[in-house]
């Protein structure tokens, strides 16, 4: 997949600032993506907060607009493909060291082909004064979405 870079990002969170936006392009999601909307609203998210899921919708689309601007035809992902992409990221996050939530993700960077990508879902993810994302919801949200990342990365061939 082409490199998204952190300019493509910030245009599709400028187009994400207006709510209705986020509504539609959803909806069209669900047409035109229904594994990654299954995956988004999986058992497994539902665990999460309200905020953590209005934030996970929000990273989704930002992570899925910026990929459609310099991907013409995404594919549907592959349930199979996402499974054992998530099950090796969270690995990789169980067996690092560190208190620190950025300390503890560093090692996703290491030659990481969508790092401007990372490094909002990192940014975004950083602690906030209004406590609106947990510990725990932080580690699943960050792996979450570098598999959506990841399993977008697998599946397009560079043109």
């Amino acid at each position: 997949m082409k490199f998204i870079s952190e300019s493509t990002i910030d245009e599709a969170i400028e187009v994400l600032n207006e709510p209705s936006v986020s509504d539609a392009l959803l909806k069209q999601m669900a047409i035109s993506q229904p594994t990654l909307l299954a995956y988004i609203t999986a058992e497994n998210a539902s665990a999460f907060s309200d905020s953590e899921k209005d934030f996970l919708y929000f990273a989704t689309l930002v992570i899925l607009l910026s990929i459609k601007k310099e991907v013409d035809d995404l594919p549907d992902l592959k349930v199979s493909m996402i499974d054992q992409i998530e099950e090796r990221n969270y690995s990789m996050l169980m067996e690092t060291k560190g208190k620190v939530f950025r300390d503890r993700i560093t090692v996703f960077f290491e030659n990481y082909t969508q790092e401007d990508l990372l490094a909002f879902v990192e940014d975004a993810l950083e602690e906030d004064e209004d406590a609106l994302i947990t510990k725990e919801g932080r580690d699943y949200l960050f792996v979450m979405l570098k598999t959506i990342i990841d399993t977008f990365d697998a599946s397009i061939v560079n043109e």
